[in-house]
């Protein structure tokens, strides 16, 4: 039997599900992006809307393990996407942020390094989720 889901489940998967409408609204045009502001192509926009909307749609449907299993899904293979685009054709110098006493392209090589570190757990996470989604969560194949 589904229970009700709970008041943060209700506020977090409605506030993430606008906010995902809302960034997949300004990848095609629906909302004005003010020039200069985007500093990505408007692609990484959109993918990172489709992942928003997908951790909202998983909060609203916690109760439906399978729906939920397809979320978690799709919010990996947006970081996948993300993650290969910023490891293969991202400018070591465009990402902001790292280590005062470094140089800004080396801050960028590290940032690029432990992305593509992270990019490595990913085939095996898409693997157990397909298992959970094909099987059912917790059983052994």
């Amino acid at each position: 039997m589904l229970r009700q889901l709970s008041w943060t489940s209700l506020l977090g998967g409605f506030s993430m599900f606008s906010l995902g409408i809302y960034f997949v609204g300004m990848t095609i045009g629906i909302f004005e992006i003010e020039p200069g502001t985007l500093h990505a192509p408007r692609w990484v926009l959109g993918i990172v809307g489709l992942i928003t909307l997908a951790i909202g749609l998983a909060l609203l449907t916690s109760r439906w393990g399978q729906l939920r299993l397809i979320m978690v899904a799709l919010i990996l293979l947006g970081f996948i996407a993300l993650s290969f685009w910023m490891v293969f054709w991202v400018d070591p110098e465009s990402i902001s942020g790292g280590f005062p006493f470094l140089s800004a392209w080396t801050n960028g090589v590290i940032a690029k390094i432990l992305v593509g570190i992270g990019f490595l757990f990913y085939p095996p996470m898409l693997k157990q989720l397909y298992r959970e989604i094909r099987y059912g969560v917790g059983k052994k194949v």
